[in-house]
């Protein structure tokens, strides 16, 4: 079947019958990096109104197996993962549920996620930004690069409104995204800025405290370091390809004032999180190792802009994060290189 321009692969029969509440969009370009997300998918109630797209190179070579649990599940063959907004749209696009959870290979829905989503979502919200917590605690690293991505959005203890939103590990009503036509592809990264715009619609946009989800983070000793670096570097040179080499030069001066930037826009989490999660002792220095290591990078981003081998290493490293937890090793048939 063809839809959009992509080939369309379902892995349930034609003629099940398939009405899904709410969609789970996700790339990835081998199965092993979403063993786990599919493992958690089966877990929640209502798996039976879930629908899974897949945005992947090649249904042959991704080799989906059938989810009868599941209302639906396909895959969607596109040119590129790379870059991810794009391939993520696509998926977006290719659900039929009026909700989609724009999803990551390395982000873990737990029990209940599903209901509480659905939930929030029939009760007016046409965003839902589940709590998210950290899949791999027992590392101060895992825990600053969690803090410094998400935050805002930490293990809240009671539902609330929200100004900002992350691009991805949010679920959204399909309607909205697919009104926002050719942005779309742009605008599903971590700075969307759709938070802000669908305020000033009138939509709400709230924050579930019943809809958790845990985060993968990079917790192997050597690496972080320099994929924290790639990190800040991919991200300054996705900036700087929409700025005007003005803007570009202001960032670049200012590159030395980010750790600053992230302990204020953390400010709410130091306040409450140390003692309502326990993190260990030295999460702080991590979380200040990582802020600086992560300046360097996007200083060094804005000066020349990273090339096209290090954005398609940022990528895999996002999709295959399984490969960079403490003790991991990679799966058959799967190196740790693009």
């Amino acid at each position: 079947m063809i839809e959009g321009g992509h080939r369309i692969h379902p892995a349930v029969a034609a003629d099940t019958p398939a009405k899904p509440k709410l969609a789970v969009a996700v790339v990835a370009d081998h199965f092993s990096a979403i063993e786990r997300v599919i493992d958690c998918l089966r877990t929640q109630d209502v798996r039976n109104q879930l629908e899974l797209v897949v945005a992947a190179p090649s249904r042959e070579e991704f080799g989906l197996p059938e989810l009868p649990e599941l209302a639906r599940a396909h895959v969607l063959e596109v040119d590129s993962v790379h870059p991810l907004p794009p391939a993520r749209a696509a998926a977006v696009r290719a659900a039929v549920a009026p909700f989609v959870f724009v999803a990551e290979t390395h982000s873990l829905p737990r029990p209940g996620w599903a209901a509480a989503t659905i939930e929030a979502h029939e009760r007016g919200a046409a965003v839902v930004v589940p709590a998210i917590g950290n899949g791999n605690p027992d590392d101060a690293i895992s825990w600053a690069l969690l803090i410094v991505d998400y935050g805002r959005w930490l293990e809240p203890r009671s539902p609330r409104e929200l100004d900002q939103v992350p691009g991805y590990n949010t679920s959204y009503r399909r309607d909205l995204l697919l009104g926002l036509g050719a942005r779309l592809d742009e605008l599903l990264e971590q700075e969307s800025g759709l938070g802000p715009e669908l305020r000033e619609r009138g939509e709400r946009v709230c924050l579930e405290a019943n809809a958790r989800v845990d985060h993968l983070n990079i917790s192997r000793q050597l690496p972080w370091i320099r994929d924290v670096f790639l990190a800040g570097r991919v991200l300054a040179t996705m900036r700087a390809m929409r700025w005007s080499r003005v803007r570009r030069l202001v960032y670049l001066g200012g590159s030395p004032l980010i750790p600053f930037v992230l302990v204020w826009r953390t400010r709410a989490f130091w306040r409450r999180g140390n003692q309502q999660m326990q993190l260990p002792r030295t999460t702080f220095l991590a979380f200040v190792a990582v802020s600086i290591v992560m300046a360097l990078g996007e200083m060094s981003g804005y000066a020349f802009r990273a090339r096209r081998s290090e954005l398609l290493k940022m990528t895999y490293n996002e999709l295959h994060r399984e490969l960079y937890l403490a003790g991991a090793k990679a799966p058959r048939g799967l190196s740790n290189q693009p």
